[in-house]
């Protein structure tokens, strides 16, 4: 729900990359990144663990600061820790084998990221990108090493949330599929002005983040020139406008109506 002229604190993510992930550690094939990028509530895996368990695992963790622009980390590094985000915004980028880029996941205050990497032991699998200036707390691998041997019950919650994970990766998949371009984009910023929009009294919802085209194109799956030819026609038709800062959108029921068409 949007709360009239104040941002919400929720934060989101495309599931592109874990659904990826959970189907290949339990033999389903990958999903494309172009069917599955999609804006999504958050599903990164250990904010769904207990609260209590977060917040000891968390406790005394170092905090630092990152700059626009900065990575915390790049795709193939050793996995090395966590992070958990307390200010700013990140999005969390892939490479194709033709050095193409993607957008799977966009990230504010209260998402972890990075625990993929520390749980399986493989090298991280996407880069971190800071979009708005960010301020983090940090937990080491060998830290997270030793909370996990100290509560046996953090994997049993872990395995729960992993199947869960799974049927949401399916339907996710089923339903992206199906959709056109132009639907893809429609979701992505009907999702954005879901958790990161400011409703005005006349309706029009701001996006208070700094969101390219490039940006809308990775997460919908579709080239710049695609997007900005859909963009540039809903601005005729009055469903969506663009500053040199902010997305505002003022027919969020006619955009909704995209996704069908």
């Amino acid at each position: 729900m949007l709360k009239a002229c104040a941002p919400l604190n929720k934060y989101l993510t495309v599931n592109a990359g874990l659904a990826s992930w959970i189907g290949t550690q339990l033999g389903h094939a990958h999903g494309s990144i172009e069917a599955m990028a999609t804006v999504r509530k958050a599903t990164n895996l250990l904010k769904c663990l207990p609260e209590a368990l977060i917040m000891q695992l968390f406790e005394g963790a170092a905090s630092g600061k990152a700059p626009i622009g900065s990575a915390l980390f790049y795709e193939g590094e050793e996995g090395d820790g966590l992070y958990v985000i307390d200010k700013g915004l990140l999005k969390i980028v892939v490479k194709s084998p033709l050095g193409e880029e993607r957008i799977v996941s966009i990230l504010g205050p209260g998402a972890i990221i990075g625990e993929l990497s520390v749980i399986d032991g493989l090298p991280r699998s996407a880069s971190a990108v800071v979009m708005q200036d960010c301020e983090f707390r940090f937990v080491s691998r060998t830290a997270f090493s030793t909370f996990t041997a100290m509560h046996p019950n953090f994997y049993r919650e872990l395995v729960k949330i992993l199947s869960i994970r799974l049927r949401e990766a399916d339907k996710e998949l089923a339903a992206s599929t199906f959709l056109s371009g132009r639907g893809r984009l429609a979701r992505v910023l009907i999702e954005l002005a879901e958790h990161f929009g400011q409703s005005c009294s006349n309706g029009t919802v701001i996006l208070e983040y700094k969101i390219t085209n490039a940006d809308l194109a990775g997460m919908a799956g579709l080239a710049c020139e695609s997007v900005r030819h859909v963009v540039t026609e809903w601005r005729e038709r009055k469903l969506v406008t663009q500053t040199e800062q902010y997305h505002h959108i003022h027919d969020i029921a006619a955009l909704k109506r995209e996704i069908t068409l």
